[in-house]
Formats: C-alpha cells, structure tokens, sequence
C-alpha cells in the first residue's frame, strides 16, 4: 500500500480534529510538492491504522480453526506455613 492510499483510508475513519487535519495535510502535500512521507510520519499513519483497522484476525475467534479441548489446571495450592513463633 502506498502512501495516498494509507492516508485515504486513515480519512475515512473516525479520527480527532487535529489527526483528521495533520493526515489531510499530509495527502494535499503528496498531491502537491511532496513526493513520499518521511519515515516518522509513514510510521504514525501506519500506526493508527492498524489501531483503527487491524490487518490481522484471531483464527479461532473467526471460526476458521476449531478450537481445543479444554485442559484442567494441574497446579494446586500448596499447604499454608504455620504460625511464625513469638
């Protein structure tokens, strides 16, 4: 995905006033005078996007994988010390 694409889809989100504009400059300066983001702000747009939508799904979540047996837990509490002495 390249830059315009990332920041478009960023826009189309649910962002705070001062994101929506700092991520709309962006866009009108690659459309303008700029040729690719810098590395700071490539990290910072990817970063909210994958906050916004993530890329990745929980396969047993989905349904995709199906899910284990459940395991019972094989820790037991120890005994409790005694009384410390006066």
């Amino acid at each position: 995905m390249n830059d315009r694409e990332m920041l478009a889809k960023l826009l189309a989100h649910e962002l705070k006033d001062e994101e929506r504009e700092a991520f709309a400059d962006m866009l009108e300066g690659l459309n303008g005078k700029w040729r690719q983001l810098t590395e700071k702000q490539r990290a910072w747009a990817s970063k909210r996007l994958d906050e916004l939508a993530p890329t990745y799904s929980n396969l047993v979540s989905s349904g995709q994988v199906p899910r284990g047996k459940e395991v019972q837990l094989m820790f037991k509490p120890g005994p409790l010390k005694p009384p410390r002495r006066p």
